[in-house]
């Protein structure tokens, strides 16, 4: 296996590579906030969460104390809300143990949220250990760099990508050359129409030699959605006041506060009186696995109807003040309009 050129990579970083916070950091806790919410989120996105979420919880034992829900509503609208969930358990386990972080990433796997591209990720960013972090974007630059056929999507490929992307690290620092193979998979190696004249690597590169670049990275599944029809009704009763109850901790949306809602084919028929409840929009929200479709209904509780357990009222004034899932965000300025 040929090995491409280090110092040409490391070169265009340093000239290329964006300013971003948590890359002048060797704070573990700051590297581990950031790669926790860049997960599944986009740089330009996770920016301001980063901002404000350090800002509110500026070291682990503030998080470690913090009680879940300001957690939660401080991840509200970043979605995945299991990560905001484990990274206040872990935080509880570290802090137990005087914040001290494990240096290595076998070490730090054991903890909750914490799996192999994160606990890499801390381990190569804050104590300088070598090991690659695999990530999306370095998935893609091997993948066409050796125009390597393996699926990134088989049961194996994280052991089999993860023993190429090892093998390219060399005597390299490893935060730096971390931080460079992962720039160059999000600025110029992207997903479609990558910047392939500009590439340091272009001259070795395999999938551009033969003009696959398209064909890489190789996914052997096509990802089928399911789909959702779910009612959501905003309920007033007689003193003004909505119903919301928390959702278990477990599960899509684990902890965070929702409407009365139920399957599309299966509302009550007392919430189906148009005389007192309307629909008043509706709208998409795509999940990794399945699409949901949501109807937005808003009128008076009916007073033959009892409420599930678990709700409760509150002043819509303060519906701000508890955390909501994205789509109810939506929802409520459907609602406001």
């Amino acid at each position: 296996m040929f090995i491409p050129d280090q110092q040409a990579l490391l070169k265009w970083y340093q000239q290329e590579g964006r300013n971003l916070p948590w890359r002048s950091s060797g704070d573990p806790y700051v590297i581990w906030v950031s790669e926790i919410i860049l997960q599944q989120t986009r740089v330009k996105q996770g920016l301001p969460y980063f901002e404000r979420f350090l800002k509110r919880f500026p070291t682990l034992a503030t998080l470690a104390n913090a009680p879940l829900d300001d957690v939660l509503k401080a991840w509200e609208g970043l979605g995945y809300y299991a990560r905001a969930r484990n990274l206040h358990k872990a935080a509880k386990i570290l802090n137990e143990h005087n914040g001290a972080f494990p240096r290595s990433y076998q070490q730090l796997e054991t903890y909750p949220g914490i799996g192999p591209y994160t606990a890499r990720a801390i381990a190569a960013f804050a104590f300088g250990e070598k090991v690659v972090v695999l990530d999306g974007n370095v998935f893609r630059v091997i993948s066409r760099i050796y125009a390597d056929p393996f699926g990134i999507d088989m049961p194996s490929s994280r052991k089999y990508y993860q023993t190429l992307a090892d093998g390219l690290l060399g005597k390299a620092n490893p935060a730096e050359y971390n931080q460079a193979l992962m720039e160059l998979g999000a600025l110029v190696c992207k997903p479609k129409q990558p910047d392939c004249e500009i590439c340091p690597w272009a001259k070795v590169c395999r999938a551009y030699a033969t003009g696959t670049m398209d064909d890489f990275p190789v996914k052997t599944k096509s990802l089928s959605r399911g789909k959702k029809h779910v009612a959501w009704f905003y309920l007033l009763n007689e003193s003004g006041k909505v119903f919301i109850r928390r959702r278990p901790d477990s599960g899509l949306w684990g902890g965070l506060y929702e409407l009365p809602n139920f399957p599309a084919d299966q509302v009550p028929p007392e919430l189906k009186k148009k005389s007192i409840i309307k629909k008043v929009g509706s709208f998409r929200h795509a999940f990794t696995h399945f699409k949901m479709e949501l109807s937005i209904y808003q009128g008076k509780l009916p007073k033959q109807w009892n409420m599930p357990d678990g709700f409760f009222e509150v002043d819509p004034e303060s519906l701000n003040t508890y955390a909501f899932p994205t789509a109810l965000l939506n929802a409520f300025q459907i609602i406001r309009k």
